[in-house]
């Protein structure tokens, strides 16, 4: 099937990371859709090929059995866009036994190229093994195939990772919006952007357009306490699609913003806890929920990580990894931590040992 100009996505758009959490955007594009065509979708630990780890479900439900059975899928990403390389059965040595030892009844491929014909041999080779795991493929046509016939849904995620090839094709009415945001981001100061927004936004009735405000703003006005009023306007926005994009929006505003801040909280408090730790790296961020309080004037922003840390006892080096949340206010008064903690169990073992 000959797909429209506009669903020529180039994948290539994903690697430069404004798009997604930090590291893994294929994965995560993916994820998205999986959720949006409607499987209950969950993000697991770090993986063997140093990504993370993604499930789905898909749900059987028997009427007059009052039963209801749900299949288990493993998902493994590859994106060879950059390269241009095709995937091959090399590339996924373990992906048996990863869906196996997670009690998966499938898995799925999902990649930017296409496959070379020994995976396809594979694939079709377990479907007439009768083998008990189920095993098919997304590449990348078939990707473009899925969000083209479901553009409707899926038009706010599209703009957020393909912005150059999926955005590049707009209306009259879209040309006009984007001279008009161009005009708000050259405001001189972001106080009059910000109350340049605040009218601009309740006429808006597209989510679409909403979101292009969201995103002019976002990048316009660095400090997070003036955009407080706005978000209060963006948080009562009763389309489902705008706060799952805006939710995203807000998860890559404190990626750019609170991360140093975070890795350094985290190093100061695993070193204060664990005294063999040297080195912390932040391997994953996630803003999880955030709401307003005080009638809009403050924004809490809840945050959970993933990091790994260098632990030095001796000769002995390791490397080991934990989890934390961070949890933080902004407003007229500016940004106050509430709550933040880091674990790992890893650096306590080795302190124990010394």
């Amino acid at each position: 099937m000959s797909l429209p100009a506009n669903f020529q996505l180039d994948f290539t758009e994903l690697s430069k990371g404004a798009a997604t959490h930090r590291g893994f955007p294929f994965q995560s594009l993916v994820g998205e859709i999986l959720e949006g065509l409607g499987f209950r979708v969950e993000r697991g630990g770090t993986g063997p090929d140093h990504g993370r780890d993604l499930f789905f479900w898909v749900i059987n439900e028997h009427p007059y059995l009052r039963t209801k059975y749900e299949h288990k899928w493993l998902v493994s990403c590859k994106d060879n866009s950059k390269a241009g390389t095709s995937i091959k059965r090399g590339d996924f040595p373990t992906l048996y036994n990863d869906a196996m030892n997670a009690h998966c009844d499938g898995a799925l491929i999902a990649s930017t190229t296409q496959p070379t014909d020994d995976l396809v041999d594979q694939i079709q080779g377990f479907a007439t093994n009768k083998n008990p795991l189920k095993l098919t493929i997304w590449d990348g046509a078939e990707i473009r195939r899925i969000l083209h016939e479901n553009e409707s849904k899926f038009r706010l995620m599209l703009i957020r990772y393909f912005p150059e090839s999926y955005g590049a094709k707009e209306s009259l009415s879209d040309k006009v919006l984007n001279v008009t945001l161009d005009l708000i981001a050259k405001i001189p100061t972001e106080q009059d952007r910000v109350n340049y927004a605040l009218q601009l936004n309740p006429s808006l009735e597209d989510p679409l357009s909403t979101y292009r405000l969201v995103q002019v703003m976002i990048e316009s006005v660095p400090d997070f306490e003036h955009l407080v009023p706005l978000m209060l306007q963006w948080k009562d926005n009763p389309n489902a699609d705008f706060q799952k994009s805006l939710e995203k929006v807000m998860c890559d505003f404190t990626d750019k913003h609170e991360f140093d801040t975070i890795n350094e909280r985290c190093a100061d408090r695993l070193k204060d806890k664990y005294s063999h730790v040297r080195d912390v790296d932040l391997t994953y961020l996630n803003v999880y929920n955030f709401s307003m309080d005080n009638d809009g004037e403050e924004l809490t922003i809840m945050t959970d990580f993933e990091f790994e840390a260098s632990v030095h006892s001796g000769s002995n080096h390791k490397t080991c990894s934990g989890t934390g949340e961070y949890v933080f206010c902004v407003g007229a008064n500016g940004k106050e931590c509430l709550s933040f903690s880091a674990t790992s169990h890893a650096a306590e073992e080795i302190d124990d040992e010394d």
